[in-house]
């Protein structure tokens, strides 16, 4: 995270949930706005919404899907960096519900911020679990997000000791590792590729990751 925006790290509101990100049909916004409305509003949970609608139209989708309700909090517009810590770290808990999950940058940007992620299980968060630590990725089976209410919030946000064990996504590490692997593929290369500018490309590459890996 750039230093410029930790001055907009926030406390968490107690219940507050986050999803954020481009705005798209396919992430199951709608399931996920209707679990919140139709809750007694003595639970205290509230929803936010922020980012882009892709396409436009869908935006006035979402918001007529929250029918004024407001416990949901609708930011239907590109959210800049500082904009986006504001608003992760404010929130308790960042939800990912979309049906399937194959990678995620909001999963990444959420624990980088330690803020824990409710997302659906697949292989690529179950990895991701192993290794940030249990109490920062709960994974629920597909189609199971909207139900997930039914679970004392508390279960998924109690208190965290640290931050996620992410040392292994800082930029000097995968520098390292991806000049690691160009090289293995320069050397397999050498004896056998006679394309001359496909080497020149793999060792500009090697070279570039080399530098990230000094930083």
């Amino acid at each position: 995270m750039r230093e410029n925006n930790r001055a907009h790290i926030t406390q968490a509101v107690p219940g507050q949930l986050i999803v954020f990100g481009p705005l798209r049909r396919y992430k199951s916004l709608e399931s996920l706005i209707e679990a919140v409305r139709v809750l007694p509003s003595e639970t205290g949970i509230s929803l936010l919404l922020a980012g882009e609608p892709l396409p436009d139209e869908y935006g006035h989708e979402l918001a007529k899907a929250c029918n004024g309700d407001e416990r949901i909090s609708l930011f239907p517009e590109f959210q800049t960096d500082a904009q986006l810590v504001q608003k992760i770290t404010s929130s308790e808990i960042v939800v990912i519900p979309y049906d399937r999950v194959y990678n995620s940058a909001a999963a990444l940007t959420a624990l980088t911020l330690a803020r824990p992620i409710i997302t659906t299980d697949s292989l690529t968060m179950r990895e991701l679990k192993d290794e940030v630590g249990p109490e920062w990725v709960h994974c629920l089976k597909q189609g199971c997000l909207v139900n997930l209410f039914s679970t004392p919030l508390t279960t998924f946000s109690r208190e965290r000791r640290g931050t996620p064990q992410l040392q292994n996504r800082d930029w000097p590490t995968i520098g390292a590792r991806y000049a690691e692997l160009y090289n293995q593929l320069i050397s397999r290369s050498e004896s056998t590729c006679r394309n001359a500018k496909l080497l020149r490309s793999l060792n500009a590459y090697c070279a570039n990751f080399t530098n990230l890996a000094a930083i």
